[in-house]
């Protein structure tokens, strides 16, 4: 009796996004932002909707879905791997559907409802997605240390009185494709890293006036980031 082949299931969005997942080199977990746009799409976002069975959602789904590719891929990400899709549309009324809102505090989980444990796994998996995104700029910013950042490799250059200099190979998936750094640095896909601790003496006489604090650390990243 000839037996029928094993046909694959159809790999949910959920699966999908969680093989996304990359260590930096902190060995900490990230889920890069380019590969992410290709998943989460018009067509993966109305199967996740429709999978929910909420009628409320039956008339807005094609609303629901493009708010969604325009503002909020890693919202809505977030909430399929936090098993909480059928959150979106109260999200969505209280304008939390929105990427620039991340990452969210309490306030979000309470308006979810979610237990302990799934509150702790919600804003465990957030900074996974928030490794962020470069784009060609001067721009300094300040991140946040429990910010994940998508840098793959790291070579230690130099070192001296203000701190140390590192190279770090930059995830290609995290780079804007339509505002790329110049070949020189994507082609090695790296760009320089400054750890500095600063010298208090230095800095007390030019900040007597001022009265202002210093943090004996920063963490500065060469580029502007989404």
């Amino acid at each position: 009796m000839a037996t029928r082949p094993i046909q694959s299931q159809p790999v949910g969005l959920k699966m999908e996004i969680e093989r996304l997942r990359r260590e930096n080199i902190d060995g900490r977990t990230y889920i890069p932002y380019g590969r992410l746009t290709n998943i989460v799409t018009f067509e993966s976002v109305v199967a996740e909707l429709k999978v929910t069975k909420i009628q409320s959602f039956q008339p807005r789904l094609h609303e629901i879905a493009n708010h969604v590719l325009s503002t909020a891929i890693r919202v809505f990400a977030l909430l399929v791997l936090s098993d909480a899709v059928k959150h979106v549309q109260a999200l969505m009324e209280r304008h939390f559907l929105d990427d620039n809102r991340l990452p969210f505090d309490r306030e979000v989980s309470e308006l979810m409802d979610l237990t302990p444990e799934k509150t702790g796994l919600f804003y465990g998996l957030q900074q996974q997605l928030l490794a962020p995104q470069f784009n060609r700029s001067t721009v300094l910013s300040r991140l946040k240390p429990e910010r994940i950042l998508p840098f793959r490799e790291e070579a230690k250059l130099s070192e001296g009185a203000f701190g140390f200099l590192y190279k770090v190979a930059l995830d290609k998936d995290n780079q804007n494709p339509q505002d790329p750094f110049p070949t020189q640095v994507t082609s090695r896909e790296s760009i320089v890293r400054y750890r500095i601790n600063f010298i208090f003496s230095l800095l007390e006489r030019s900040l007597k006036k001022t009265k202002a604090s210093v943090s004996p650390s920063w963490r500065t990243l060469p580029s502007s980031i989404d």
